[in-house]
């Protein structure tokens, strides 16, 4: 199963995604519980424009394994994509919850919670408490700097806001 899985993903990354799809097939083919080359068959689906096939396969997975870090990222980055946001926010929220380290995840979310154009989305003050929960990380720097004055705007902090804005 690994090895479809392997070479699935070695195709996908030269951009053959009629070999990577079959590659990742047959390692459901083979293992059908198999949750990481299900993921990556719907990335592959997506890439090619299939998001509601893409969707389905990242959901199956979920329903095999509701604790797969993966299929709530991919999920959560196609919705937030399409401009659903609330269902884009769950599947951080889950992601995160099963696996607290998750920087990029975190930083994403606060991010969504402070830029959101849905009301009923934005939560400015939850956005700081993730992004100053996630603190500083080598590499990151902008990226923190940027998440966090976004969240001070969003609560009313402007001079602090400005002032991340030009760290960043």
């Amino acid at each position: 199963c690994n090895s479809f899985n392997v070479l699935g993903s070695i195709n996908q990354r030269e951009g053959r995604l009629a070999e990577a799809k079959r590659d990742f097939e047959s390692a459901l083919s083979l293992c059908p519980m198999f949750t990481s080359a299900r993921v990556n068959k719907g990335i592959v689906l997506r890439e090619e424009g299939r998001r509601d096939e893409a969707v389905h396969e990242w959901e199956t997975a979920l329903e095999m394994d509701p604790e797969y870090v993966p299929a709530h990222r991919a999920l959560a980055s196609l919705f937030l994509e399409e401009g659903r946001f609330a269902e884009g926010v769950h599947h951080l929220e889950a992601a995160i919850s099963i696996n607290r380290t998750l920087v990029e995840a975190r930083l994403l979310l606060a991010w969504v919670l402070a830029t959101c154009p849905d009301d009923n989305v934005r939560d400015g003050r939850r956005a700081l408490e993730l992004a100053q929960g996630t603190g500083r990380v080598a590499g990151r720097e902008w990226q923190f700097a940027d998440v966090l004055g976004a969240a001070h705007a969003e609560i009313g902090n402007f001079t602090e806001a400005v002032s991340l804005a030009r760290e960043a």
